[in-house]
């Protein structure tokens, strides 16, 4: 399952980028920390990073497993800038996104994630 997490601590795209693997990290270690007394066991916990590349991890696996039962949940946490917590429509973030990935790249569609809640609402409708 993916887990997409909007962080309040990400101001755009940009910061996304150069913080995401030290978001990821810190996520990793509170994982570890509850790993160690709860009703689930989690493990496997690991980044995926793209090889060769100066590109962060694109998210952090883990699975869930319950103490009383064999079957894993597996999870990605994939953060996200919220596109839309500055309040600009659709058409906007549209842009801006454009604009980022015309001067930066996004070989690895790292900021597609961001706009899931659009994705959603078009789907609802």
């Amino acid at each position: 399952a993916d887990l997409v997490v909007f962080l309040s601590c990400f101001q755009s795209f940009q910061e996304q980028r150069n913080t995401k693997q030290e978001i990821l990290e810190e996520i990793q270690e509170i994982l570890q920390q509850c790993a160690l007394g709860n009703a689930y066991k989690i493990i496997d916990i690991s980044m995926s990073f793209t090889q060769n590349s100066n590109i962060p991890p694109k998210s952090l696996s883990f699975a869930v497993k319950s103490r009383k039962k064999s079957s894993n949940v597996n999870f990605d946490v994939l953060p996200a800038f919220d596109v839309f917590e500055e309040s600009c429509d659709a058409n906007e973030a549209h842009l801006k996104l454009m604009k980022l990935v015309s001067e930066y790249g996004d070989p690895c569609r790292e900021f597609s994630v961001c706009f899931t809640e659009l994705q959603r609402k078009f789907v609802k409708q």
